[in-house]
């Protein structure tokens, strides 16, 4: 049954059903405020009634930050959700009510974002959004007739591949390496490129999962979620030692993937290097393997591959390497 009450210039609408939460709306006219509730009260008796209630007082902003709160802790991966989140909500479109982020209010965004970063980049902002959504239209009981992220298009990413070294750029990285205010920087790329694990499994690296006498390193929590051990090289033994002790145990105690990017891509710039990614380094490490004659099963117990397909993308036929084989003929 409806109500309609009038407090100074305005008039409230109040519905009550047994089984259902109060709905309530004010309007300045009582000729919209009985006809609202006429209409609303022929929906609920259909079971038709849209109840925007939580989502015309919930930003995108308060969605994102429980998210934050309860769904990213799950996620193997933290820094980079949480980072996006902080971006979403301090940019005016973090602001918007649920009943009023369009779809075409967030293609605005993607593409502002493509502007400035990557088409990828600005794809993963729109996934989180929708995803962020989803949840809380499913889990949290938000009423949306529709995901507005759903119908956002994404943008077509052109496919990079990963480069490798080239004319001595290794050893070119090594001296500004050396002489970064990042301290432990030379030793994280001696030991990438000589043992092809990933970044985010040298930094997880604890000195306890070291067997110095059997030169190997247990990595732990890696991207395929197998720990596994690997070799260590000469070299990435004695890089690993040259590294001072941490109270928690990390040789490379890295604070976040920003500080890590800046003091990378500062050393890269004073040597004289463009579009090279510390990944390249994993590359590198098949690459030379291969050449040196190690099996494909051989690489793919030191690197982690959980199949050879994926390890193909890493193969680096060097011109320099087949010549080589001519001669050798």
């Amino acid at each position: 049954m409806s109500t309609i009450s009038k407090y100074r210039d305005k008039f409230k609408v109040s519905i009550r059903r047994k089984f259902h939460k109060p709905i309530y709306k004010t309007f300045s006219r009582y000729d919209d405020a009985k006809s609202w509730a006429s209409d609303s009260e022929r929906k609920l008796e259909k079971g038709f009634y849209e109840d925007l209630t939580e989502a015309n007082k919930t930003s995108l902003a308060d969605v994102l930050e429980k998210y934050g709160k309860e769904k990213v802790p799950e996620k193997k991966s933290q820094e980079t959700p949480r980072y996006m989140i902080k971006k979403i909500s301090n940019h005016s479109i973090g602001k918007s009510t649920l009943t009023n982020l369009t779809t075409f209010k967030l293609i605005k965004y993607r593409d502002e974002i493509a502007s400035v970063r990557t088409k990828s980049t600005a794809n993963k902002y729109i996934t989180l959004i929708s995803v962020a959504l989803k949840t809380a239209i499913n889990e949290w009981g938000i009423y949306l007739p529709k995901n507005p992220a759903y119908d956002v298009p994404r943008l077509e990413e052109k496919k990079k591949i990963t480069r490798i070294l080239v004319n001595g750029e290794y050893d070119r990285l090594l001296p500004h390496a050396s002489s970064s205010k990042l301290y432990f920087l030379k030793a994280m790329i001696i030991v990438a490129y000589e043992s092809g694990a990933r970044r985010g499994e040298l930094i997880k690296l604890l000195d306890r999962n070291v067997n110095w006498q059997k030169s190997t390193a247990l990595l732990l929590d890696t991207k395929t979620n197998v720990d596994r051990e690997i070799a260590l090289s000469p070299k990435a033994v004695e890089a690993l030692r040259s590294v001072p002790p941490t109270i928690s145990g990390q040789f490379f105690p890295v604070k976040s993937k920003e500080q890590f990017r800046f003091y990378w891509n500062q050393c890269k710039k004073k040597a004289g290097i463009i579009d090279l990614k510390f990944h390249s380094l994993r590359h590198m490490f098949v690459t030379l393997k291969l050449e040196q004659g190690w099996s494909i099963a051989e690489i793919s117990a030191q690197t982690g591959h959980a199949d050879l397909k994926s390890l193909q993308t890493y193969q680096h036929i060097r011109p320099k390497h087949l010549v080589k084989k001519f001669s050798n003929g």
